[in-house]
């Protein structure tokens, strides 16, 4: 076996030492970054695979875009704004059990990553339902869920959750200046629904917190759904213009 092979087959195995202690396979960093250097380790790798394997099915709404682009996305806002390891595992993993197997899902998840991880992961699912056809239906799906993360007191999974709609939006942006109008058809909810879903969001993630990361992701998540209610002209109309959110239930 090659000598990187050798160190990144160690590295999945938990022996990291070899990549900043041999030059010849990693340049060792300068002195300033080494304290954060690894905080990661082969948890993240395994969350990454699982995460792979778990959505290698499925798409985004609407596209062909493999799944895995947004739970990426996902864990790269969560890492930007200094997420631990459960945290970026989290968000890796965070529509594992919603999506692709429920209780069942939620249990593996749990033995493999732990308390931490699975409570991100219970906290960020709007239903631990394995069969699609027994799921509540949208409005009472959604209210319970936002009922739900205003009560939360674990700042993880708030986090985590912010991070999910900051990428929704941003792709739900990109893509209506792409598609228009039409892009309402792919979501249940259609504009009206999908609008004050993500204000009574906002709202949440809002709320007065000793975590500043939320903040900084829910300043994020206001300039860019400002952003597309100003591309759809909310303005306009009379079930939106009033500002109004869905109401928690």
């Amino acid at each position: 076996m090659g000598k990187v092979k050798q160190a990144y087959q160690d590295f999945l195995e938990g022996d990291r030492s070899v990549w900043t202690e041999d030059p010849s396979i990693l340049p060792a960093p300068p002195p300033w970054q080494r304290a954060n250097l690894h905080r990661f380790g082969s948890r993240f790798s395994r969350g990454l695979a699982y995460a792979e394997f778990a959505h290698r099915m499925q798409e985004r709404k609407g596209s062909d875009v493999p799944y895995i682009g947004h739970l990426l996305g996902v864990a790269s806002i969560v890492i930007d704004h200094g997420g631990t390891e459960d945290e970026a595992i989290g968000a890796l993993l965070h529509d594992a059990a919603e999506d692709q197997g429920g209780e069942a899902r939620l249990a593996d998840i749990h033995r493999e990553f732990g308390e931490e991880v699975s409570a991100i992961v219970a906290g960020c699912s709007d239903s631990l339902e394995a069969d699609p056809t027994r799921k509540q239906h949208w409005p009472k799906r959604k209210g319970a869920y936002l009922a739900h993360l205003a009560k939360d007191p674990n700042n993880s999974v708030v986090f985590v959750s912010a991070a999910d709609k900051a990428h929704n939006l941003r792709s739900m942006l990109a893509d209506y200046r792409v598609v228009g109008e039409d892009l309402w058809t792919r979501f249940t909810a259609g504009r009206t629904g999908s609008i004050r879903y993500y204000r009574s969001l906002l709202a949440i993630y809002e709320k007065p917190r000793l975590d500043p990361r939320i903040k900084a992701v829910a300043a994020g998540i206001r300039d860019t759904l400002t952003l597309l209610e100003s591309a759809c002209d909310v303005a306009s109309d009379p079930e939106l213009r009033d500002g109004t959110g869905l109401t928690p239930s």
